[in-house]
């Protein structure tokens, strides 16, 4: 059984498994969702009770609104650096006349004011801090904090943390003293010097207690499944995740925030740049939004405190998912692994692969004097990595094994 939420053509990907198989696949493809999704923008400055809805369960795209927001975070945004400005210019003012009356010396700076991008980040995570109360005051919880990088995640699960003791934000009495006994019931097992690390402190001395998770690779896999555990045993309100929470585990919410990297809205580093999101991600962690038989509808919304382009919102709402391509390429480790069986192999597995079923065999010929091309090379007397025969050498097959066969060819 094969499931997915984001195939753009899963009648063509049955086809390939039933040539491949030799044996009858059904695709069943249903279009709508099982809890309705809807999903807002919510803007820096703007009331985080009053969230605007910019694409709704029907598919409906509101263009004009989607404008409106990125027009707002523009004027909020030149408004708080002439504010600032004018600030810096009255602080600057006082400081020369208290240095001309000698009360205060040239060297003295404790009375700047703070950076333009110190000011604005403190703006963003309040913003951020003021929208997740709005959504537990209504009883929406639990609620999905998607970030984009490790060091986001624990910055933001620290500023709620701080954020809501101030606001006098606490769980029931009874949730706490569960998810205190389920944390000893957890770790008992581990050793008491295996324990000794700030992290284990934080997560449940600090986070879990008070209904707060983190969840990212940079956690030791001991907190992560703890946190996993209380998040689905319905003990957590909010967690703070990257994005890998929403690809692999099935831990839907009530809400689902989108938290973007200061500066760069609406967009991630793919490792090697910094992109606007796909429709297809997009649509995989929004997905977490709505729990079946437990919700009416889901809420994603995309927290948009730097100006955007609305035409790139737009396209990642508008646009469907990316029809599925192969990526394949023969690489000379994967010959030679073959090769050790036969070329006949090495052929027959060329021909099953998705390359040759999407191009129905006009590739065919192509692909063959790819596998040729690369033989003739690999046979080559200074590499001498296949005999005359196309078998490995001793050498190919340390290569093979080693999956080093494409460094030696470069």
């Amino acid at each position: 059984v094969c499931l997915s939420a984001t195939m753009a053509n899963p009648i063509f990907l049955a086809g390939w498994l039933c040539q491949l198989k030799s044996r009858t696949v059904h695709a069943i493809q249903k279009r709508g969702r099982p809890v309705p999704l809807r999903h807002f923008a919510h803007g820096i400055g703007q009331n985080p009770k009053e969230l605007v809805e910019v694409l709704d369960a029907d598919g409906n795209v509101y263009q004009q609104r989607i404008h409106a927001v990125a027009a707002g975070v523009l004027a909020w945004h030149k408004k708080f650096a002439a504010d600032l400005e004018k600030k810096k210019a009255e602080v600057d003012k006082k400081r020369r006349e208290r240095i001309e009356k000698g009360i205060e010396s040239a060297g003295d700076r404790h009375k700047r004011v703070a950076s333009h991008k110190n000011l604005l980040g403190r703006e963003r995570l309040n913003a951020l801090a003021n929208l997740v109360r709005s959504l537990l005051e209504d009883g929406t919880r639990p609620v999905l904090i998607f970030c984009f990088s490790k060091a986001a995640c624990d910055l933001i699960a620290d500023f709620l943390l701080k954020a809501f003791a101030v606001a006098g934000v606490e769980i029931a009495t009874s949730r706490r003293l569960e998810i205190c006994r389920l944390i000893k019931q957890e770790l008992h097992w581990i050793p008491t010097e295996d324990l000794e690390c700030q992290q284990k402190h934080w997560v449940t001395e600090q986070m879990l207690p008070k209904g707060l998770g983190v969840h990212h690779g940079g956690l030791i896999p001991t907190m992560r499944e703890l946190t996993e555990s209380m998040f689905k045993r319905g003990l957590l309100d909010v967690l703070v995740c990257t994005e890998t929470f929403g690809m692999g585990l099935n831990m839907p919410a009530r809400a689902v925030i989108f938290n973007f990297r200061n500066g760069q809205p609406l967009t991630k580093f793919d490792g090697r740049q910094q992109r606007v999101l796909t429709p297809t991600e997009y649509l995989q962690m929004s997905g977490r939004a709505g729990r079946r038989k437990l919700d009416t509808s889901g809420t994603a919304i995309m927290s948009l405190f730097d100006p955007f382009e609305a035409t790139d919102l737009e396209g990642m709402l508008r646009k469907q998912s990316p029809a599925i391509k192969s990526s394949y390429e023969m690489m000379a480790s994967s010959a030679l692994r073959l090769l050790r069986h036969s070329r006949f192999f090495l052929d027959w597995f060329g021909r099953q692969t998705l390359l040759q079923f999407e191009s129905r065999g006009e590739t065919g010929e192509i692909n063959q004097r790819h596998l040729s091309s690369l033989i003739r090379v690999m046979q080559h007397p200074q590499l001498n990595l296949i005999d005359g025969q196309t078998k490995p050498t001793a050498l190919g097959r340390a290569c093979a094994a080693v999956e080093c066969g494409d460094v030696l060819l470069v």
